[in-house]
């Protein structure tokens, strides 16, 4: 048992810090914990080296930090800055079950910095499937963070819902926390299919042809596609811009993008046996046609339009009589189906009595529609409603009426968005659905009336978007695969293409990037092709000796839309590379056999054959 003098010294022993024994205690322990600490640290910095300097970059948003909602679940965001210019990413999953929309530019409104100003930017897909992956990007311009700088910027979310014909708005709040970082690449890639109206789904979200994605640089994903319509076989996967698909060949494969481009699935759809035969069987026919009293330059179109007619319009009245009485045409449908405009862009046309929706979101009847109005598009680029110019109006005249839920009356030829694909109106059934863009629904086909008595129907001409409202559904063409258009210019005219370089026409293939004008900004434009065709035709336009077109090619002349067929010497053609307009000096009118193309762009529905802007 220790004596009270041992317990002295063993008490004042504790009390001395200086002590060699308990400095050794001390630094042992103090070691051990730095130790521990240090390790933690080393651990945390690997993952974070992981993260920052790893090569995949969407890692690096994984040292973020971010809240949004309940069933929009952020997941990653960060602040770049790479010198020139600093952005802002926020990455988030729909869950909640049902789509969302993002209408315009302002989706998402970011506030940071010490001044917190508001910065304001674009969330894509436009339209959120439940499960989609939403990216929006955000500008921070005249903002210039330091890298490494921890940032807690704020964001509001703006976003719709639509059910049953009703859109409800919403602004949702979210935070995060995060270093500013030198860059994170992404990348803006549009998904399309060919022929246009399928899906392509990506890491098993399936997108509407026309979305548009952000890519993660350097990053992997799952592709797969789904046609319009059964029957058909898979080409292969075409790409443009900076998107690399691993097995062009295989329908489920794997793509990675470098740079702003297209992801499109191809396929051969069941008709492509029968088009050529379709084709090669109009010129025997055109003595006939020819004999009826319709010209050379529309015997084809008309030829296949009766054609076409005769089995889709007949097999639509069988399969409306079947399935709804109210279908009141039998035997006249295939003779009906034919407009009898004149001119290869006839038959694209309502009656004067519809009401189309103005940019204003007014509408007036399509009879008091002129050159210069300004109406109401939807993209089907962006998924997005935009004002088009209107730049030209044709008053044409057709022998039938197609009147569909008692509520759209066009003539047989009239294009219209059926089952999500362009089509003409006399291959409508009951139960196919028309598209309202103003509610951003279906709207199943329940009556469809057909008639021999027809009367004045109007075409309208509109950019930069070629389609507008009619009685509330999406009509007239933005792009048609395999068109029938006879608007059209030679193979070896020269296209030019988005990086400026020029190209003949005959070489452009589906999802080339050319450039367009857009009448409203004034300004040009990257815009897609969506579909080419071409035809034989007996007449040839020369203008100023380098430009060659057929007659019903549609021209910007004087700041309006016109026909080449109308040109007259002194009338002022556009050049958009140049922004002025060039006077016709000379005009030659040629026969004999040519063959013409027909290109469709979009979201932009117009281009640039030999620095003349075409419509």
């Amino acid at each position: 048992m220790p004596s009270s003098r041992q317990k002295a010294v063993a008490k004042n022993h504790k009390a001395k810090p200086g002590n060699p024994i308990e400095r050794a205690q001390t630094s042992i322990e103090y070691l051990s914990t730095f130790s521990i600490a240090l390790l933690i640290i080393l651990v945390v910095l690997a993952m974070m080296g992981l993260n920052f300097f790893g090569n995949n970059s969407v890692q690096s948003l994984a040292s973020s930090s971010c809240y949004l909602s309940a069933g929009l679940e952020c997941s990653q965001i960060a602040i770049t800055n790479n010198g020139v210019a600093a952005s802002a990413i926020i990455i988030f999953t729909n869950n909640l079950g049902r789509q969302i929309n993002f209408q315009n530019s302002n989706s998402i409104v970011v506030t940071s910095g010490t001044t917190q100003k508001s910065y304001y930017g674009n969330c894509y897909p436009a339209n959120a499937v439940p499960g989609a992956t939403v990216v929006c990007n955000v500008t921070l311009s005249g903002y210039s963070p330091s890298i490494g700088e921890q940032l807690s910027p704020t964001f509001q979310l703006k976003y719709s819902e639509c059910i049953s014909g009703q859109c409800i708005g919403y602004n949702t709040s979210g935070s995060g926390i995060t270093y500013v970082s030198t860059n994170i690449p992404i990348y803006k890639i549009t998904l399309l299919t060919i022929p246009s109206g399928g899906t392509v789904s990506v890491n098993g979200v399936p997108y509407l042809s026309n979305s548009i994605l952000y890519f993660v640089g350097d990053i992997s994903y799952s592709i797969d596609a789904q046609p319009s319509y059964g029957g058909t076989s898979f080409q292969g996967w075409v790409t443009q811009g900076g998107v690399i698909a691993s097995n062009t060949l295989r329908l489920s494969s794997s793509a990675i993008a470098s740079s702003n481009g297209i992801l499109e699935a191809s396929y051969i759809p069941p008709s492509t046996s029968t088009t050529s035969s379709t084709s090669s069987t109009t010129s025997t026919t055109s003595t006939t046609s020819t004999s009826t009293g319709t010209s050379t330059s529309t015997t084809s179109t008309t030829t296949v339009a009766a054609t076409n007619a005769a089995t889709n319009a007949a097999s639509t009245v069988t399969t409306n009589a079947a399935t709804n009485a109210a279908s009141t045409v039998t035997t006249n449908a295939a003779t009906n189906a034919a407009s009898s405009t004149t001119g290869c862009s006839s038959g694209t046309s309502v009656y004067g009595s519809a009401n189309i929706t103005l940019a204003n979101g007014t509408t007036i009847t399509a009879n008091r529609i002129s050159a210069g109005t300004m109406i109401l598009s939807y993209n089907l680029v962006t998924h997005m409603l935009q004002p088009s110019l209107v730049s030209g109006v044709y008053k044409l005249t057709a022998n039938n009426t197609y009147t569909f839920n008692n509520k759209l009356k066009v003539d047989g030829n009239e294009i219209m968005l059926i089952n999500g694909v362009w089509a003409r109106a006399y291959t409508a059934k009951v139960g196919d659905y028309l598209f309202d863009p103003l509610t951003n629904e279906r709207v199943t086909i329940t009556d469809i009336n057909v008639t021999n008595t027809g009367g004045n129907v109007y075409d309208l001409i509109g950019s930069p978007v070629n389609n507008y409202i009619a009685n509330g559904f999406l009509i007239d063409k933005d792009t048609t695969s395999g068109s029938d258009s006879c608007i059209s210019v030679t193979g070896d005219s020269m296209i030019t293409l988005a990086n400026g370089a020029t190209e003949t026409v005959s070489s452009v293939r589906l999802g080339t990037l050319v450039l367009g004008y857009n009448l409203l900004t004034k300004m040009l434009e990257p815009t897609v092709v969506m579909s080419t065709d071409f035809h034989n035709t007996t007449t040839e336009y020369i203008i100023n000796g380098n430009l060659k077109v057929d007659a019903e090619e549609q021209l910007i002349v004087n700041g309006t839309d016109v026909h080449a067929s109308n040109l007259k010497i002194g009338d002022h053609l556009f050049n958009p590379l140049t922004n002025q307009n060039v006077v016709v000096s000379s005009i030659k009118i040629i026969n004999g056999n040519f063959t013409l193309y027909d290109i469709n762009t979009a979201p932009v529905d117009d281009y640039i054959v030999n620095s003349y802007l075409i419509t």
